[in-house]
């Protein structure tokens, strides 16, 4: 009964706000024939006919469909948290479309490439979870980076693509927006596949619910059973996405909803996820069509599913990633100041004098280093280094060496911070820019401080900050797609551009990173306790004191540099890990390798941003998202 009343809920809702939007174009007495035979001099029949019954068709199959892979996963992965964009399949479909876009691909060949994205990127994924054990969450992050890394690899395409950016843009944030009823047909043949496949396998998704060991004894096969259902989900979730773009959450929602409705059984769940999925989609694109902007809605499901995730995070108690403590090193190195100094050195001379023109490479003199490339070079620099900083002070406070400022929300709460005063003060100097993106770096740094304390999962933090980052890339779709002229000075800022950089801004950001660093290193003897965890306290340490002042530096660093430069991905993730491969270990000298690795990592991908494909420049935030995610992938692997 529960069940029936949420779903009629649902529909009832959608239908009200479907019934006004039609009536504002059509009359209800010509609703029938403009669906079933439409007056060809009619205009108004024609929309209906062509656009807006359509789109609703288009967004109830979506909804089921994203909604049946959803539980897919879910169940086939034992992982609650697992969902088509959280496991790296929506971002693999894009990107195949992006590389393959300008082809003019279309009907069978589209669905084809989309197919092809999303299993490569859910094989790659399942690969990396493989050998973390398949444990909870490990999936989610490791789908999670390698959508991280696809987005910077579609975008670094869109920018060469200038005459259909904003259209793939559109389109990968999720629209529903349809010219004829060609997309709905379509994922309606998937779905209908897809639903009677999963009839079928309701007895393996019954013992894959046993966990291993349990489906085992009964006859099952673990490992097949996983395959066939990431199989079944992917290819789903690819095809849906060929035809609308990546909608995220929604796979993520309606089969919890349909487990708090009372569906306790497999059988229940396949029955009635695909219901609710179709009524919280066509639900939200009823909602999004009342906003009188051009709005993905797909940015629309972002923005609703952050909290979703942001409560599922706070249920998670099973430990999926157990790591060493940070302290104890398994083996005694001795760090490799020489080298990173050198290191250094190298990068920012590449930086600074080596550059390429019309006539091949060459060598800058010294007054045209000064001129054009130093306050870019030092920007980079003091950027990577504050960011890098940041990152090593998370993962010693959390105890998890996938903390970032990016994983776990603090640089998306620093960019949320800037581009409100951006909105609201457009002419607001810099003091007041660095105090926006401190406020929303420090809020985002709170929210993540839940997910550390009483016996919590070592990856809750970084759930928590991708419910933050989600948001943040629904505000950002939102403005994007409001036209809003204040976003032209943003959308080279948010590429993590040094473009713009003056010499005083990087002066500015050198001496925060410097200043930065010695704070930090004031912070050692915290810093070598907290990763203790309740044990620290015996030690005499002020626990929630330390965590506060180890977030307010970590937040203000990230504040610092997300103004200068923009949001950085990955720097704060890959600076304090390879500074651990070169032998820091102590607290003291993990800060300081970091430092110095995250600056020469940005300025090295500052050139090479600039040289990779001259005369055309690509903004050092992509390049050092692409390193950086292959090195996170990497890592995970690990």
């Amino acid at each position: 009964m529960t069940r029936s009343l949420i779903a009629a809920a649902l529909f009832a809702a959608a239908a009200a706000l479907f019934v006004m939007s039609v009536a504002r174009v059509l009359p209800p007495a010509g609703w029938l024939a403009a669906l079933l035979a439409p007056d060809p001099g009619d205009v108004s029949a024609l929309i209906a006919h062509y656009t807006l019954f359509p789109r609703a068709a288009t967004a109830l199959a979506a909804g089921a469909a994203l909604a049946l892979s959803g539980l897919v996963l879910q169940i086939a992965l034992d992982n609650p948290l697992a969902e088509p964009s959280t496991t790296g399949v929506s971002a693999g479909a894009v990107l195949a479309l992006a590389l393959f876009g300008s082809a003019g691909l279309g009907g069978p060949a589209q669905s084809l490439v989309a197919l092809a994205g999303g299993l490569a990127a859910a094989g790659f994924t399942l690969g990396l979870a493989f050998r973390g054990g398949m444990r909870p969450a490990t999936i989610v992050i490791a789908g999670l980076v390698l959508s991280f890394a696809a987005s910077a690899a579609t975008t670094l395409i869109a920018l060469f693509n200038h005459e259909w950016m904003r259209a793939l843009f559109l389109w990968s944030s999720g629209s529903l927006r349809q010219n004829d009823w060609s997309a709905a047909a379509n994922i309606v043949a998937f779905l209908a596949v897809a639903w009677l496949a999963a009839a079928g396998l309701v007895r393996a998704f019954t013992l894959a619910a046993l966990r291993d060991a349990g489906a085992a004894s009964l006859g099952g096969n673990p490992r097949a059973i996983r395959t066939a259902g990431l199989a079944l989900a992917a290819g789903l979730a690819a095809l849906t996405t060929a035809e609308v773009g990546a909608i995220a959450f929604v796979g993520l929602a309606a089969p919890h909803l349909a487990r708090a409705a009372g569906a306790r059984t497999v059988a229940a769940q396949l029955r009635w996820t695909p219901i609710y999925g179709a009524g919280l989609l066509w639900l939200t694109d009823e909602a999004v069509k009342l906003i009188p902007l051009d709005l993905p809605t797909g940015a629309a499901t972002g923005l609703l599913g952050a909290p979703l995730l942001l409560a599922l995070a706070g249920r998670l108690r099973r430990p999926s990633l157990a790591l060493a403590p940070l302290s104890a090193p398994p083996r005694r190195l001795r760090p490799e100041w020489a080298a990173l100094i050198v290191a250094c050195v190298v990068a920012l001379a590449l930086a600074l004098f080596v550059e390429r023109t019309a006539d091949g490479w060459a060598l800058a003199t010294v007054a045209q280093a000064s001129d054009w490339r130093f306050p870019r070079a030092l920007a980079a620099f003091g950027a990577g280094a504050a960011i890098a900083v940041a990152g090593a002070l998370l993962q010693r406070m959390t105890g998890n060496v996938m903390a970032s400022p990016d994983m776990i929300g603090v640089s998306a709460g620093a960019a949320l911070g800037f581009l409100a005063l951006l909105y609201a003060a457009p002419t607001a100097g810099a003091g007041a820019q660095l105090a926006a993106g401190g406020l929303g770096a420090g809020l985002a740094a709170l929210w993540t401080l839940k997910g550390t304390g009483r016996g919590a999962a070592p990856e809750q933090p970084l759930l928590l900050g991708i419910g933050v980052a989600s948001a943040f890339t629904g505000v950002v779709s939102f403005l994007l797609a409001s036209g809003d002229p204040r976003m032209a000075l943003a959308v080279a800022w948010l590429s993590g551009s040094t473009y713009m950089v003056d010499a005083g801004r990087a002066l500015v950001i050198l001496f925060v990173a410097a200043g930065g660093l010695v704070i930090a290193l004031a912070l050692v003897r915290p810093l070598q306790l907290l990763p203790l965890g309740p044990a620290a306290r015996s030690s005499g340490l002020r626990v929630g004191q330390a965590q506060m002042l180890t977030l307010a530096l970590a937040s203000a660093l990230t504040a610092a540099a997300t103004l200068v430069i923009g949001p950085l991905s990955f720097v704060g993730l890959i600076g304090p890990h390879a500074a651990r491969s070169a032998g820091c270990r102590s607290p003291a000298s993990l800060l300081a390798g970091s430092a110095l690795i995250g600056g020469g990592l940005l300025a090295t991908a500052d050139w090479i941003g600039r040289v990779a494909l001259f005369p055309y420049e690509i903004p050092a935030g992509i390049i050092a998202m692409l390193i950086g995610g292959a090195a996170a992938l990497v890592a995970l692997s690990r």
